[in-house]
C-alpha cells in the first residue's frame, strides 16, 4: 500500500493518505485565491477514509463559508491542510502544497476558470471548467 504523507509549515501537524488519490485540481476561485495567498490553490480530493491526522489534530482550526465548505487551517502557522465540502460528503480536498512530496501528483483539471486571473496561462491539454467540476 503506498502511503502519502504531509502535513503544516510548522509541523504541528501531520497526517497520511493511503492510497487512492480520486484527483488532482487547481481551483481559480476568489476564496481559494484569499485562502492559500496564491494566484490559484491545488488540490488533491481524497476518501474521508483514506485521509488520516497522525498528530496535531488539537492544532486543527476550521474556517466556515457558508453552509457546505469549510477549510481546515493549522491554528499557529496558518498552512491551509484541507477543505470539506458538504456537497462531496466523504471526500477530503488536501491542499498539495502541504504534501511531503508534491511531486507524487499532477492536477488534471482547472476549476473555476471564470475567475480566474488574467495572467494565468491555463494549459489546453486539462479539462478546464468555468465553475465547478460537478
Amino acid at each position: 500500500m503506498t502511503i502519502i504523507t504531509g502535513g503544516c509549515f510548522c509541523k504541528a501537524i501531520q497526517y497520511r493518505i493511503k492510497t487512492g488519490i480520486s484527483m488532482a485540481v487547481n481551483c481559480h476561485c476568489n476564496v481559494c485565491r484569499k485562502a492559500g495567498g496564491g494566484a490559484f490553490s491545488s488540490h488533491v480530493v481524497v476518501r474521508e477514509r483514506r485521509f488520516e491526522i497522525v498528530s496535531g489534530e488539537e492544532s486543527l482550526s476550521p474556517f466556515h463559508l457558508g453552509e457546505s465548505v469549510t477549510k481546515h487551517f493549522c491554528r499557529h502557522c496558518g498552512s491551509p491542510i484541507f477543505n470539506s465540502n458538504k456537497r462531496y460528503p466523504g471526500h477530503r480536498m488536501v491542499a498539495v502544497g502541504t504534501l511531503d512530496d508534491p511531486t507524487v501528483v499532477t492536477p488534471t483539471a482547472n476549476t473555476h476558470c471564470d475567475s480566474q486571473l488574467n495572467w494565468v496561462v491555463l494549459d489546453e491539454q486539462m479539462q478546464n471548467f468555468p465553475q465547478d467540476y460537478s
